[in-house]
């Protein structure tokens, strides 16, 4: 049978969600399985709430664990049937009305790989990137507090001009080790990582002050490309004050302003089946 293969140019923000113990496949599949059984309500912002609708696996693999969940989750407002006023007659009003009828709903879905532990949410999606994370925050502290970090990984081109600019004056990072941990380099940026993880801080903040006169310098193993290290790969933030080119003004890069974007042109058979192949074989390494 002919795979079937659909050209398509869709655009994906990318997540990382990651757990601070246990870090195997099987927990973070049976994180998001709980958010869909317990389903918790989670408030985001302007008295919108949010949940998810439905929870989808794709196939599965030799530990029979699926290789792609595909989450469709809900905004919406909450409506008060006490807190209604008829404008006309200048009288409160109280509706009848089930509890459970809320309103100005938006929907949309995102594509969890456990294996990379990535989501994959489309640009083009009514709920925005802001809302996605704040939800998937949310969810995943109701079902296990304190365990589970979610950023977005940045342009790694944007991040990377930090380290390409003539002069960087200040750096202010808030870092979090990667995963998997446990590797055996010698490279100060893995041993940044290791002594992170050794601290067992939810977040690590510096901030690398230097002046317009005596810019930091950049080692080849230093710790300024060690901090960009963590942050293209999607466990921390940074918020730099660079000169791009020797007279240039002062400029600012935050890399929280800069998601990266994962372009697919070609789906091979569905969306979940294309995308674990494709951040599979971008992050296997990660």
């Amino acid at each position: 049978m002919e795979e079937r293969i659909i050209n398509r140019r869709v655009s994906y923000y990318l997540i990382n969600i990651k757990a601070r113990h246990n870090q195997t496949t099987r927990h973070y599949v049976e994180a998001f399985r709980n958010i869909a059984s317990q389903d918790p309500l989670i408030g985001l912002d302007n008295e919108i709430s949010s949940s998810m609708k439905h929870l989808d696996e794709g196939e599965f693999d030799s530990q029979d664990m699926p290789v792609w969940m595909k989450i469709d989750f809900l905004t919406y407002n909450i409506i008060d049937p006490e807190a209604f006023y008829n404008r006309r007659s200048h009288e409160d009003v109280s509706m009848s009305w089930d509890s459970d009828i809320v309103a100005n709903k938006k929907e949309s879905s995102l594509y969890f790989i456990p294996s990379v532990h990535i989501v994959a949410y489309k640009k083009s999606s009514k709920i925005t990137l802001t809302r996605v994370l704040k939800y998937l925050n949310g969810a995943l502290y109701r079902i296990e507090p304190n365990e589970f970090d979610v950023t977005i990984i940045p342009d790694h081109d944007e991040v990377n001009r930090i380290i390409d600019a003539h002069s960087i004056v200040k750096i202010e990072t808030s870092l979090m080790y990667s995963n998997p941990f446990g590797g055996h380099s010698t490279l100060f940026s893995d041993v940044l990582d290791d002594k992170i993880h050794e601290t067992r801080a939810k977040v690590v903040r510096m901030e690398i002050q230097g002046s317009s006169d005596t810019p930091l310098h950049v080692a080849e193993d230093g710790l300024v490309k060690a901090v960009v290290k963590q942050v293209v790969t999607g466990n921390g933030t940074i918020d730099a004050t660079i000169r791009e080119v020797e007279g240039a003004p002062l400029i600012h890069i935050n890399s929280a302003k800069h998601p990266r974007l994962l372009m697919v042109e070609q789906f091979i058979r569905d969306a979940g089946f294309t995308l674990y192949n494709q951040l599979k074989t971008i992050f296997s390494g990660h």
